[in-house]
């Protein structure tokens, strides 16, 4: 006969629920439409760290590089269009959020905006105000020119613990 674990035993309260969930089974009643298994796995979720700074600084310097590459690369034969460049704002934020995703910056969330302006000979001044920790926060801008079109892409790094 199997003895049963004294709730005031140093491991009781595990046996306790391996005991429980012995002849448990699930059955999955009700899913979210468009949801599958894979979706689970792909997202992972990381418990907290309680880390009051990053392990790995958010550098602008760095990403402006990528984004005046990645403007360039966009904008390098377009007119300005109304409809085209709406499109093509959204596909080149997606672009650069993607490539920031990537590099080494850990506990950071990212907000990026992409701005097209026709170029018509006139001045153009950009500016944001945000309240955020001038410690760990960050911004990094890129600009870009044609002849016929100016292309501003901001990234907007904010620390999160």
């Amino acid at each position: 006969m199997k003895r049963r674990h004294s709730m005031f035993e140093k491991d009781s309260y595990s046996h306790a629920l391996k005991e429980r969930m012995e002849d448990v089974s699930y059955e999955v009643v009700y899913t979210q439409p468009g949801y599958t298994d894979e979706d689970s796995k792909r997202k992972i979720k990381y418990a907290n760290t309680y880390r009051m700074k990053p392990r790995n600084k958010f550098c602008a310097q760095t990403v402006t590089t990528r984004v005046e590459q990645i403007l360039m690369d966009k904008i390098q034969n377009i007119a300005y269009d109304k409809d085209i460049c709406k499109s093509l704002s959204i596909s080149v934020t997606n672009d650069i959020l993607g490539e920031v995703k990537e590099m080494p910056f850990d506990h950071y969330k990212y907000v990026v905006q992409v701005i097209f302006i026709e170029k018509k000979e006139q001045g153009t001044r950009v500016c944001s105000r945000s309240l955020w920790d001038t410690e760990w926060d960050n911004c990094a801008t890129a600009r870009c020119e044609t002849d016929k079109l100016i292309a501003i892409g901001i990234v907007f790094a904010i620390y999160y613990e």
